[in-house]
């Protein structure tokens, strides 16, 4: 039993200084590796790559001069000191910062930013870590230039979701094998969702789209899900996030084509186009709307007249509506107040008109009411409902005005079969109302339209009449009552047409007026009669005045007192002989800006008087300010003045009147001696009219009335 166990306690002995001796090479030949590291460093085929070799407690036992030099230190200052002992700079604070030294038993990778002497930019390196013998081994590698290309795509990336967000662009992918669905994060925020509100799945989204819109998106979605498209496009109202619908468009196309041939991968953009929706909405309205008053254009009439045909509507009347003398509201008060009197009476107008009615805005002053079903007697009432509440006052600012309508009436389908024809008759009646005084109605009948076409004729054939010279004036002779002796003659236009033959004046002027041709004829009869003048003068005939009529639209014209100086400076003609006849229209429409014009006349020596006056509407206190210096008597009083004592008495209060305000007076129309006695009798100065000259060419007026003047009138006024 003693001796059993010795074998025994040899073998463990022996294992023991085995163990020892083991012990003893391993440490041996760890200190060996430490020493023998430059040789390591070079047998692992990493020159110039930073190398370090620590113990498991971060005592340093071996580092190349390149790690050193990331450390900003040197070698001798590194080895055999802790890591957690050295003094600290910046690279060295980073270094230790970011490893994890009570971690040493794995390998680990670390990323850190040195700085150093050697570069003016940080430097990024990867250091690994790995655990060998009884320490660790830091093998550092440069990878500034892949940080560099990481952070420019992480920089990209996050420039592209900001452009998405900017630009209202969601993107989005579908595998549709997997059914796995991924958006951007504007997909989402363009709506008013947070990304992580937005994490639905796919039918939560679908179930978003408008109710109205959302079998045409399915359709969509299926058609290329069934293979039968390869994309697919659409715009839809999808639900924000506060409740309203947006507008967005949505492109889709196939990325993958799965085994079965079917999609099974899709990649698609959700675009917002909510603001161009609704600009493109605003346009599509403008372009049938009045932006003024609201109130639909005529191309939105010509649809509702479709649409009531359609609907096998059987009769409908169609009123057109104008405001007398709107122009002289803009013209006086500004086009502010203008479009506000427009906006009113639009307002007014769609008040007495029932629902199925249709109130358009033509343009300007003019407007249209559609009414469906309406018989001529409900066309009438009608008429007379928008007359009535279209004349009542209107309060603009601090402007009090009345204005009224004239309008006219066509009636489908016995005055037209289509809105152009209707439209027409309608335009033809109203100026029927306009010419028989205005604030009134009109239907249309035949003979209008037997009128409206002469007018028209009328109107083509003044275009070319003074290319054609076409044009003369006649001269009649005005008398001083007091010597008996010429003093002057009026230049009246006439007219003898190549295509309609001899029209009158009352007939032309008017249309010449309306359609903008008056300016150039007025034009011309100032060039006309300054010429006559002049050749009267070359003639040897006594120095005589010459009225002529200004049109209203010529008064307007701002190079009229200029025009007229230059034409009388080239004949060399002086301006007392030429004299210019205004009507109470053009004297009294805008009296201080009228006043400012015939200033500007009185200053270049141009005498100026009021052509018919007592039938218009002159304001006795602008009267006295005008420098005007005669007044003529209309002809319709002193042709009724013998018979009728108002006609009289207005004649005399004229002649009194002129008197007070150091005005002459001048009679026109003086048909009888007993009329030329009677204004006489009353103080006129001056007379006119076919008792003493009818009006006549410049031959035959130079014959009657200076060749033997005396011999025919001295005898018919004395």
């Amino acid at each position: 039993m003693t001796t059993s166990w010795i074998p025994l306690l040899g073998y463990i002995l022996s294992v023991l200084l085995a163990l020892a001796f083991i012990s003893l090479w391993l440490k041996t030949h760890y200190n060996r590796k430490l020493q023998s590291l430059p040789s390591l460093q070079s047998a692992f085929g990493i020159p110039n790559t930073p190398v370090c070799i620590t113990t498991l407690e971060g005592t340093i036992k071996f580092c190349n001069q390149e790690f050193a030099r990331l450390l900003d230190s040197k070698v001798n200052s590194l080895v055999g000191v802790s890591i957690n002992q050295l003094q600290k700079n910046a690279a060295l604070t980073s270094f230790i910062r970011q490893i994890d030294i009570s971690n040493v038993q794995s390998a680990h990778e670390y990323e850190v930013w040195f700085s150093d002497k050697d570069h003016s930019e940080p430097q990024c390196f990867s250091i690994h870590s790995t655990p060998i013998f009884q320490g660790v081994i830091y093998i550092a590698q440069p990878v500034t230039h892949f940080k560099e290309k990481e952070n420019a795509l992480v920089e990209a990336d996050a420039r592209m979701n900001e452009a998405l967000k900017v630009t209202n662009i969601g993107v989005w992918e579908w595998d549709i094998e997997k059914d796995v669905w991924f958006a951007t994060p504007s997909y989402f925020t363009m709506l008013g969702y947070s990304p992580v509100e937005g994490l639905a799945d796919r039918q939560k989204e679908l179930e978003k789209v408008h109710p109205d819109d959302r079998e045409s998106v399915l359709a969509a979605i299926k058609s290329v899900l069934n293979g039968e498209q390869k994309s697919y496009h659409y715009q839809c109202k999808i639900r924000h996030a506060n409740g309203e619908y947006k507008w967005v468009g949505v492109r889709c196309t196939v990325t993958e084509i799965g085994e079965d041939a079917k999609p099974s991968r899709m990649l698609g953009v959700r675009i917002d186009i909510d603001a161009l929706k609704r600009t493109q909405q605003q346009v599509e309205w403008l372009a049938k709307h009045d932006s003024l008053t609201q109130l639909p254009n005529r191309t939105s009439l010509f649809d509702y007249f479709q649409h009531c045909l359609d609907k096998g509507t059987t009769k409908m009347a169609l009123l057109f509506v104008d405001l007398d003398r709107f122009k002289n509201v803009n013209d006086t008060l500004g086009h502010r107040i203008g479009d506000q009197l427009l906006v009113a009476a639009a307002k007014r107008m769609q008040s007495v008109v029932n629902q199925d009615s249709y109130v358009v805005r033509q343009g300007g002053d003019e407007f249209i009411i559609l009414c469906p079903a309406a018989s001529a007697s409900e066309a009438e009432s009608l008429a007379t409902q928008v007359r009535t509440t279209l004349s009542e006052r209107y309060q603009l600012e601090q402007h009090q005005l009345i204005v009224t309508p004239s309008i006219g009436i066509s009636l489908y389908p016995q005055d037209g079969k289509d809105l152009d024809t209707l439209y027409k008759r309608a335009d033809t009646a109203m100026y029927s109302a306009k010419h028989n005084g205005r604030n009134r109605y009109a239907r249309f009948t035949q003979e209008m339209q037997a009128h409206s076409t002469r007018v028209l004729l009328i109107e083509n054939a003044l275009r070319s009449a003074l290319e054609n010279d076409e044009f003369t004036l006649h001269y009649q002779p005005q008398f001083c009552l007091a010597n008996k002796k010429l003093v002057a003659a009026e230049a009246l236009l006439r007219w003898n047409s190549v295509s309609l033959g001899k029209i009158s004046p009352a007939e032309f002027i008017p249309i010449a007026e309306d359609s903008g041709q008056i300016v150039a004829i007025g034009e011309w009869v100032i060039k006309e009669s300054i010429r006559q003048i002049q050749q009267w003068k070359e003639l040897g005939y006594p120095a005589l005045k010459v009225a002529i009529n200004l049109s209203y639209a010529q008064f307007q014209e701002p190079n009229l007192a200029p025009f007229i100086t230059d034409t009388l400076q080239a004949h060399q003609v002086s301006p007392k002989l030429l004299e210019l006849e205004l009507t109470e229209r053009i004297a009294m429409d805008d009296p201080e800006s009228a006043t400012d014009v015939i200033n500007t006349f009185h200053k270049l020596g141009l005498e100026t008087s009021i052509d018919d006056f007592g039938t218009g509407y002159s304001s006795l206190s602008y009267l006295q300010k005008l420098p005007v210096y005669k007044l003529k008597v209309d002809q319709s009083f002193i042709r009724n003045m013998i018979n009728d004592k108002n006609n009289l008495a207005i004649v005399s209060a004229i002649i009194a009147l002129a008197k007070k305000l150091g005005m002459s007076t001048i009679a026109e129309g003086v048909e009888t001696l007993e009329q030329l006695e009677k204004i006489t009798a009353l103080g006129c100065d001056e007379v006119q009219g076919y008792l003493l000259g009818h009006p006549v060419p410049p031959d035959e007026f130079e014959q009657h009335h200076f060749s033997h003047f005396s011999d025919i009138h001295q005898r018919k006024m004395g």
